[in-house]
């Protein structure tokens, strides 16, 4: 009896990783449309400023060109080489894909450590990016032991 137990048990556990996976998978949208999500999330994040000010951002998943232009506020794409020098900046996480949806987190933080940001969703119609809500926070943390 204790061996009819013992090989369900594993048969079931055996079946678990061949289960289909319904969760977000990471993609990578066509330049026209990453333009458009860019231009709108930073466009929400950045009003003009009565001072100058410059805002690092990670050239990460992203173009310069992309990125609206905002009164007194110069944006500074640091490409991916130079991460290392910059203790803080904005920074785009990777495109996950739901059905027809999409999110995309945006945030600040240390480059290679804590962050934290907000999960935007957003959905394309015909090439037009229209985003459905800021949702969420995203943070990630790392244990410097």
């Amino acid at each position: 009896m204790k061996k009819i137990v013992l090989t369900s048990l594993l048969a079931l556990f055996l079946a678990f990783p061949v289960l289909p996976q319904d969760g977000p998978e990471t993609v990578e949208l066509p330049d026209a449309v990453m333009e458009q999500v860019v231009r709108q999330i930073v466009g929400r994040y950045f009003k003009q400023r009565a001072t100058p000010k410059e805002i690092n951002i990670s050239a990460q998943g992203i173009k310069a060109e992309w990125l609206p232009n905002v009164k007194n506020i110069k944006f500074v794409v640091v490409p991916d080489k130079k991460v290392a020098l910059v203790s803080y900046m904005y920074a785009f996480e990777p495109v996950e894909r739901k059905g027809k949806h999409y999110s995309v987190v945006f945030g600040l933080g240390n480059p290679t450590c804590d962050r934290n940001g907000d999960i935007w969703h957003f959905r394309v119609v015909k090439g037009r990016v229209h985003l459905i809500r800021r949702f969420g926070v995203m943070i990630i943390r790392c244990d410097n032991d």
